[in-house]
């Protein structure tokens, strides 16, 4: 059976057809109409520490005003002259309160409250109506811009999350990642940054388990051609101004080719399995990896084809080429080198994501267009600043 949140019409504004209600109701009606799984909504971020939010129950012993909670009714609400329903709503905005407020509310003696606290207190809502899937990321971004928890690689996900239908490709991870071995699992399934932050998805990398901000990493590394950095500027630029990233509209608008990048990562996974064990998942579960690798990979499809006069199956033919040269020069990335040059770096000159980034970007450049000038990644000097830019330079001059 349905639960409802029951209350009274205050007002209601109009927006592209979309119409949002000012409600009021009460803590006890909301917190007792909030379904069993209220906290799983898929594009909200997971439940975060606030030491702010945890002395939620001083705020309601002081009975001072809580903000207005913003909800999205998927169906149309039940207007009754003043009276309001809502039945199964999402929580666009307030859920680190909502859940801090449900865990009193379920505790309530412990806390030393009754259902009459909440019942006598008072709460506002925001409710939109029937918003589709990119409508609910707009809001959800707009509501999250100036909160400085949300995950920038979240946002990305969400921007990306309502223009590819990943859920048609490959299906979202129903286990626990550390219940699963590296390199026997075969289980092809999603994660999000929701779950696993992209910081430190290198300790959680299984065979066959792709990040989806690591996929969105790839489709932009198309569009880029180089290493590149996701901040809040690039993401307010990707947000703002996707209509304009040619080479993006081409990729996700083709299932076909969102289906080959899900095959490389899966043929990525493979071969460094093969030959690095588990040392070859902790290398590809490091963002700055993944970002060198695709930057390359686009780097050498630019130099082939004509993307105003766009040719899908040509687009994936060069992504199976890139495929072979990789498994043919598998041995020759010798992850111990990796391991080894990444603690020469001189950190006082490199950020260090940001020369992983391009050091793997240049090996597999070296790779793909046969100058054989890179025998492993010993060879890049990033100890020494200067050594290394004019060994750049002198080594990829032509490209």
């Amino acid at each position: 059976m349905s639960k409802v949140l029951k209350g009274r019409l205050l007002s209601k504004y109009e927006e592209n057809g979309k119409m949002c209600y000012l409600i009021e109701s009460n803590l006890f009606e909301y917190l007792s109409s909030l379904k069993d799984n209220f906290d799983e909504y898929d594009i909200q971020r997971g439940i975060v520490n606030n030491k702010f939010l945890d002395k939620l129950k001083d705020t309601l012993k002081n009975k001072k005003l809580i903000p207005p909670i913003v909800l999205l009714s998927e169906k149309k609400v039940k207007i009754n002259d003043k009276k309001i329903e809502i039945k199964d709503f999402e929580i666009l905005d307030g859920l680190q309160r909502t859940y801090r407020l449900k865990e009193i509310f379920d505790k309530k003696e412990k806390y030393e409250f009754n259902n009459k606290d909440f019942e006598n207190y008072k709460q506002w809502f925001l409710v939109w109506e029937e918003l589709n899937k990119a409508e609910q990321i707009d809001k959800m971004i707009l509501l999250n811009a100036g909160q400085k928890s949300m995950d920038l690689k979240h946002q990305l996900e969400l921007i990306f999350k309502g223009i590819i239908h990943i859920d048609k490709i490959i299906k979202k991870c129903s286990k626990e990642l550390e219940d699963l071995d590296k390199c026997s699992n075969n289980e092809e399934c999603l994660v999000y940054s929701k779950s696993y932050s992209t910081r430190f998805f290198y300790r959680k990398k299984i065979k066959n388990i792709i990040h989806f901000a690591f996929f969105i990493d790839a489709i932009i590394a198309f569009e880029k051609c180089k290493p590149f950095t996701i901040n809040q500027k690039a993401l307010q630029d990707i947000q703002e101004n996707v209509d304009d990233y040619e080479r993006i509209k081409k990729i996700i608008e083709s299932n076909n080719i969102i289906m080959e990048i899900k095959k490389i990562f899966l043929f990525l996974d493979d071969i460094f399995c093969n030959d690095y064990n588990e040392k070859g998942m902790e290398f590809l579960g490091r963002e700055s990896v993944i970002v060198g690798l695709f930057a390359a990979f686009g780097k050498f499809i630019e130099t082939q084809i004509d993307y105003n006069n766009f040719n899908e199956n040509q687009f994936i033919k060069i992504l199976d080429e890139i495929q072979k040269k990789l498994h043919e020069n598998i041995q020759k990335f010798d992850l111990d080198k990796f391991d080894e040059m990444k603690k020469r770096v001189d950190i006082t000159s490199f950020n260090i994501g940001d020369i992983m980034k391009e050091v793997v970007y240049y090996f597999v450049i070296d790779i793909l267009f046969d100058f054989e000038k890179i025998k492993s990644f010993s060879d890049f000097p990033v100890n020494d600043k200067n050594e290394y830019r004019k060994f750049i330079y002198i080594s990829f001059k032509d490209i």
